[in-house]
């Protein structure tokens, strides 16, 4: 990730401001602490992970240390970070059920403020909303080079309620060419301080847990190759075993036209969930491969529009689907995500998708010098097309983006923000969910 991609997502929000009287709340005053910030709990999650971030910028700011506690100090202002209503005034409570997704709620008050929203991040994004608002507070690409805290005495938050609800439920990057562990965090890091979704990492609060992806060539076991080879995919007039190597035939996609290898292969990721009670999502999206099984049984899903496009549309909803019914038959409430990716990218027209799903529309090869709702452009023209057929199925979208590979295999600036600005209020606008977009993260250097 450049320096300049901190510019590049605009995550867009809208806010109600309602001034009550005004009244400025100083949180710090003249170099001096005249507050604490007070948790529900034990310090822990998101208002544990929120109470740190709020304490430690105060000190950068002001120079000043905020006290963690999980009881209020008599005669001195309090700062209360909850999720949950019951730990809320009726006046705030009654605020707090009309938050949408992972909106927050600010209220603020003579005597104490309250930042609050229905869902763990929200509070987060709370804390970090009252920084950048109040303390002019920035952080504009990942690494301490890229935060910007402007040093006060005084920290002060007018009386009044702030309620911010999300444009988009899904904001986020997906971070690959790099590693996702512990040495990401800076990026993680980032991700959550611009109210973006999916931050994981070394000390940073998350509820998602993600499972599946390009796994298809994981769920048969190789053993079934000597017995039933014909669960593998044709390649070339030979079966093959499966393999993670993009470069063999065995990467290419199963025999979707076989029912005893579509339910092995459902059965496996049944276990995988049902093992793992954190998952959260499950990811349906084909090995990263255009091969799929070459056998007379699959070609025969194809429809002729298939044919004519090149596309694999059908056969990939013809597994999708299976998977869809089986895990919302015993997790019914786990989110799905089925990827419209390469070769599966169009809408099919002989399998009905399952809509108990939100899709992945991947802008795959999309002009970025043009927005998708540019009608001089022939290339994003068909793009446009193409999500406003997916859209007319039913199904909650959002767009994988890939502007890190403009100009292709290179590192030249493509000073595209401008088209990312209009492209979002487009998504906004015809009620997509969301937006991501492909980047490799920074990394801290490994220790020694």
């Amino acid at each position: 990730m450049s320096k300049r991609d901190g510019f590049i997502l605009a995550v867009l929000l809208t806010a109600a401001i309602l001034p009550l009287e005004m009244f400025g709340a100083d949180l710090v005053k003249d170099g001096k602490p005249n507050a604490v910030i007070v948790l529900p709990t034990q310090m822990s999650g998101a208002e544990g992970y929120a109470a740190t971030e709020l304490a430690a910028c105060l000190r950068k700011i002001t120079g000043a240390s905020v006290d963690i506690r999980t009881t209020p100090q008599p005669g001195t202002y309090s700062i209360y970070l909850a999720t949950v209503s019951g730990q809320l005034p009726a006046e705030v409570s009654k605020l707090y059920y009309k938050l949408k997704d992972d909106g927050f709620l600010i209220v603020t008050g003579k005597d104490a403020m309250y930042v609050t929203s229905r869902v763990p991040a929200g509070v987060i994004y709370g804390v970090y909303e009252i920084l950048k608002r109040y303390g002019d507070v920035r952080w504009f690409y990942p690494g301490p080079e890229g935060e910007y805290v402007p040093q006060k005495p005084t920290f002060s938050v007018p009386e009044g309620v702030i309620s911010v609800n999300p444009s988009f439920t899904k904001r986020t990057f997906n971070l690959t060419g790099g590693p996702q562990n512990h040495l990401a965090y800076p990026t993680f890091q980032w991700m959550l301080r611009n109210n973006m979704t999916g931050s994981v990492g070394r000390g940073l609060y998350t509820d998602l847990k993600a499972y599946g992806g390009h796994d298809w060539w994981t769920l048969l076991p190789k053993e079934l190759y000597q017995t039933n080879p014909e669960f593998f995919p044709m390649v070339g007039g030979k079966r093959h075993v499966p393999s993670g190597k993009f470069s063999e035939p065995g990467y290419a996609n199963p025999c979707i036209s076989n029912p005893e290898g579509m339910k092995i292969m459902a059965d496996t990721v049944l276990r995988k969930i049902n093992a793992d009670r954190k998952i959260t999502v499950y990811e349906i999206l084909q090995n990263d491969t255009m091969r799929w099984c070459e056998c007379e049984n699959c070609r025969k899903l194809d429809s002729p529009a298939d044919r004519i496009n090149h596309s694999v549309s059908n056969r990939f909803w013809t597994f999708a689907n299976l998977l869809i019914r089986k895990i919302k038959e015993t997790s019914p409430g786990l989110e799905i995500t089925a990827w419209a990716y390469i070769n599966a990218e169009d809408p099919p027209d002989t399998v009905k998708p399952d809509t108990r799903c939100n899709l992945r529309y991947c802008m795959v090869r999309r002009c970025h010098i043009h927005s998708l709702q540019d009608p001089s452009c022939a290339v994003n023209r068909k793009f446009k097309e193409r999500l406003e057929a997916w859209r007319k199925l039913g199904m909650p979208i959002w767009t994988y983006e890939y502007s890190a590979f403009v100009p292709q295999g290179s590192r030249i600036c493509a000073p595209f923000e401008k088209i990312h600005s209009e492209d979002m209020k487009f998504y906004r606008k015809i009620g997509l969910i969301g937006y991501c977009d492909e980047r490799a993260p920074i990394v801290e250097k490994p220790e020694k």
